[in-house]
């Protein structure tokens, strides 16, 4: 009870109100911007208390600032700050790129737990639109391509060196070949499909594109509770599925891989993105077994002191304690408890959420953690580490 209030505490510290628009921000000292993953993590978690208004209220803020075009935003800055203030090139009080499309299952979440058939009909239209956006602007033949690494939520992710054309890089050095992509996507006036082209960052990103299914499979739930649009959804889980089977699994390595610049397979495909099919529901039980034991409970690839580290512990680029180079994230600890808990497997689930735990006890609700020697790192009144919290 302790650290659920503890926890309570913080959320309802870094709760702010503009407009009438009610959202939660990630950090009050760090992030006190709204960011698109985080705002659904943190709906989520509302849900998971039953704070279900709370809930509703970070979805309608997020897709306040929807584009015309049905683009959400990965960042809305309601209120000023000299924090993450980059120059995105527009008009608007948002940044010019996406992120992890989670909004929809944030939504079915809420809708299963309340049946507030009326809030699904208030956000559903906004919602079609995003993600028919995302089909249209980011898909090849149904996988989606992200545009820039800030798009993956993964940011720093070792994975993206080898697309970057960079060696081990300094934080510094990857800020700035972010601004640089920022600036160049602006130069073709905010158009995706033109930039994709371009090669600049064409990446067809495995956990973009498994929160991509898993969310059009809420879409598809959402559209028979409107009765709109469900054979559309239907019809496209079936798609995308069936296209990301093909275009993003090697079935020498069995294991979904990220790819770029058209079919090249990035260097460093031993990452936690790998564990994403099993939230997605892309692996057959068979798959899934052989997939946690030859890679998420071996030390020498994923099992660490304190798992799940985003790239395998083998890797000569690790870092333990580094932003996206080998630490441990809560929201990727619960992407996969959730997707364990779809295949049953158990033992390893409840194993997960003991660790995940465990770190939070120790350290508070940090940004993320050190994979090795269990340290937070980054701000301790991190939101979306509540996540331990929905797993149950």
């Amino acid at each position: 009870m302790a650290l659920r209030d503890d926890y309570l505490k913080i959320l309802m510290s870094n709760q702010r109100e503009v407009d009438g628009f009610r959202y939660t921000v990630p950090s009050s000292k760090v992030y006190p911007h709204q960011w698109l993953w985080d705002s659904c993590f943190h709906s989520i978690i509302y849900s998971s208390f039953e704070m279900f208004e709370k809930a509703k209220d970070e979805i309608r803020s997020l897709l306040e600032n929807q584009w015309v075009s049905g683009m959400v935003p990965h960042m809305t800055y309601w209120q000023e700050s000299k924090k993450h203030n980059i120059d995105w090139g527009t008009n608007k009080n948002t940044s010019s790129i996406t992120q992890p499309p989670m909004i929809a299952y944030a939504a079915e979440r809420i809708y299963e737990e309340t049946k507030d058939k009326g809030f699904v009909i208030d956000v559903f239209e906004k919602l079609d639109k995003y993600y028919k956006w995302l089909h249209k602007e980011r898909s090849d033949d149904y996988v989606l391509s992200i545009i820039h690494p800030w798009e993956s939520g993964e940011d720093d992710f070792v994975a993206w060196d080898n697309v970057l054309g960079l060696n081990n890089p300094t934080k510094e050095e990857l800020r700035n070949h972010k601004i640089r992509l920022v600036k160049e996507f602006e130069l073709t006036g905010f158009r995706s499909k033109r930039f994709i082209e371009k090669n600049v960052f064409n990446v067809k990103c495995v956990l973009f594109n498994c929160v991509y299914l898993r969310n059009l499979k809420s879409m598809k739930k959402l559209s028979g509770v409107v009765g709109k649009q469900k054979k559309y959804y239907n019809d496209m889980v079936n798609k995308v599925s069936k296209a990301i089977k093909k275009q993003l699994y090697d079935e020498n390595k069995e294991l979904f891989i990220s790819k770029y610049n058209g079919n090249k397979e990035i260097k460093d495909y031993l990452n936690s993105s790998v564990f994403l099919p099993l939230f997605a529901g892309l692996l057959t039980k068979k798959q899934a077994k052989k997939l946690v034991n030859d890679y998420l409970l071996r030390k020498d690839f994923f099992w660490s002191d304190y798992p799940i580290p985003t790239i395998s512990t083998n890797n000569p680029n690790f870092e333990a304690g580094r932003y996206w180079r080998g630490s441990t994230w809560m929201n990727i600890n619960w992407f996969v408890y959730k997707g364990l808990t779809d295949y049953k497997l158990d033992k390893t689930r409840n194993l997960l959420r003991q660790i995940s735990f465990s770190l939070v006890e120790r350290n508070g609700f940090c940004e993320y953690y050190n994979s090795k020697e269990g340290i937070g790192i980054g701000p301790k009144d991190f939101c979306w580490s509540g996540l331990i919290f929905d797993m149950k």
